[in-house]
């Protein structure tokens, strides 16, 4: 009975340990002038986990080892940036700086308008 139980036990332990293989992408995002990018969108391709860089332009993402992924990283301003065949090694931190350049179209003229209702009179009484 003991046999059994002592097997049973190494089994799920080999389950636990194959299972909580990881590997982590760590990265800086940096723009033409090498100036840290915080708010980038880290996208993996296929699947619904991402980030964002932080304000330092760093970002850490843990995934399962021993597949490759696509990042697709993207920002207000800058032209999206896809990277193919990142590959995740268990208990390796895989490090990278990405570089993402302006793209080129920025806003000429922001107009922004109101519209006032001449029935409601701005009293201390209608604000409270």
């Amino acid at each position: 009975m003991s046999k059994k139980f002592l097997l049973f036990i190494a089994l799920i332990s080999l389950v636990l340990v194959s299972f909580a293989q990881t590997g982590k992408i760590a990265g800086k995002v940096l723009n033409n002038k090498n100036e840290p990018l915080p708010g980038v969108s880290v996208k993996i391709t296929g699947s619904q986990g991402g980030t964002t860089t932080d304000v330092d332009g760093l970002f850490t993402l843990n995934l399962q080892a021993g597949k490759k992924y696509q990042l697709v990283l993207s920002a207000v301003g800058y032209d999206p940036k896809t990277i193919d065949d990142v590959e995740v090694t268990a208990g390796q931190v895989l490090d990278q700086i990405f570089i993402l350049e302006n793209s080129g179209k920025s806003l000429n003229t922001v107009t922004v308008t109101a519209n006032r209702r001449s029935g409601v009179k701005e009293t201390t009484a209608s604000l409270i």
